[in-house]
C-alpha cells in the first residue's frame, strides 16, 4: 500500500530476476595431499599430532607461567623493604619509553599517541605505576635470593646466552657481545636461576578443573529468554563502539633504512634482553 508507485500499490506482483551465479567455499579435504600443502609433514595423522602438541605445549607454558605468577606474588607479600620512590620513577620510564620504541616502529611518535587517545604524558605515566612497583619488588627480591642461594652464573652460562641471542637475531655472536653487556647478561641469568631456585623449594600440587554441572533444560531456557527479552530492550544508544586502532606501514624501503636497521638490531637485542628480565620480573601480575 506503500509502494511509491500508485497505480500499482496494494497489487499482487510477480518479480523476475536474472541469475548469473552462484559462489560458495568449497573447502579442502583432510587429507594427507592438505597437509603437505599447509606443512611439512606428508601425512595428516602427522600433522594433527603436531598441532595437538602445540596446543598442549601452549596450554603447558601458561600452567607454568600462573604457578610463577602465584609463587613471586607471595614473595613479594613477604617483603619488609623501604623502596626509594626514584626506583618506581626508573622502572615506569623503561615501560613508557619500550612502549615509545614499539610506536616508533609503526611509524608513530608517543607525542602523536598521546593526542589521538586524548591523554597526557602524566596520566600515561600513571598506567605503568602498579606495573613498575611489581618489577622493582620482583627485581629486588630474586637478587636477594641469588644473594643468599649463592648463585654466581658461569662463563659457559654466559656464552651459552650470547649464542641464544645470536641465532633468535641472526647476528654474528660478535656483534651481540658489543651490544649486549656480560654484565647485564648475567643479571639476566641470575634472576633466571633465582626463580627456578623458589619453584623448587615450593610444594606444588596440581588440580583437576571439573566441568560445571549442566543446568536443568527448563531453567537455562528461562534464563535464555530473559536474556534475550533484556537484549531487546537495549537502545543502539548503549552499545560500545570498538576503539580506532592506529596503524602505519612503511611504504617503501631505500638502502640507508637497511643499513640503518643493521645497526640497530644489536641495539634492540640489547633490549630485548633487558626486558627478556624485565618480563619475567612482570610474571607477578
Amino acid at each position: 500500500d506503500d509502494y511509491n508507485a500508485k497505480e500499482v500499490a496494494g497489487k499482487d506482483a510477480v518479480f523476475k530476476v536474472k541469475l548469473h551465479e552462484i559462489k560458495f567455499r568449497e573447502l579442502p579435504e583432510l587429507d594427507d595431499e592438505f597437509a603437505k600443502d599447509v606443512s611439512e609433514f606428508d601425512t595428516l595423522d602427522d600433522y594433527k599430532n603436531d598441532v595437538r602438541k602445540h596446543i598442549q605445549d601452549k596450554y603447558d607454558d601458561s600452567a607454568a607461567e600462573e604457578v610463577e605468577n602465584s609463587l613471586m606474588e607471595q614473595v613479594i607479600g613477604a617483603m619488609t623493604s623501604e623502596i626509594p620512590e626514584v626506583m618506581y620513577d626508573n622502572a615506569t620510564d623503561g615501560f613508557v619509553n619500550d612502549f615509545g620504541y614499539r610506536l616508533q616502529s609503526q611509524g608513530i611518535s608517543l607525542e602523536s599517541y598521546l593526542k589521538y587517545t586524548g591523554s597526557n604524558m602524566g596520566d600515561f605515566r600513571k598506567g605503568f605505576r602498579e606495573q613498575a612497583e611489581k618489577q622493582v619488588k620482583m627485581r629486588l627480591a630474586l637478587e636477594k635470593i641469588a644473594e643468599l642461594e649463592a648463585i654466581e652464573p658461569s662463563e659457559e652460562d654466559v656464552e651459552a646466552e650470547y649464542k641464544k641471542i645470536a641465532e633468535r637475531y641472526g647476528m654474528e655472536i660478535d656483534k651481540v657481545k658489543t651490544a649486549v653487556s656480560g654484565e647485564d647478561l648475567k643479571k639476566d641469568i641470575k634472576s633466571t636461576k633465582a626463580l627456578e631456585t623458589v619453584k623448587n623449594s615450593a610444594v606444588i600440587s596440581e588440580e583437576e578443573v571439573k566441568d560445571e554441572p549442566e543446568k536443568d533444560k527448563s531453567e537455562t531456557d528461562k534464563s535464555e529468554k530473559k536474556e534475550k527479552k533484556s537484549a531487546s530492550k537495549k537502545s543502539t544508544e548503549d552499545k560500545a563502539e570498538d576503539g580506532e586502532v592506529i596503524e602505519k606501514k612503511a611504504s617503501r624501503k631505500t638502502k640507508s633504512a637497511d643499513d640503518s636497521s643493521e645497526k640497530e638490531a644489536p641495539k634492540k637485542a640489547a633490549r630485548k634482553t633487558a626486558k627478556k628480565r624485565d618480563a619475567k620480573e612482570e610474571k607477578a601480575e
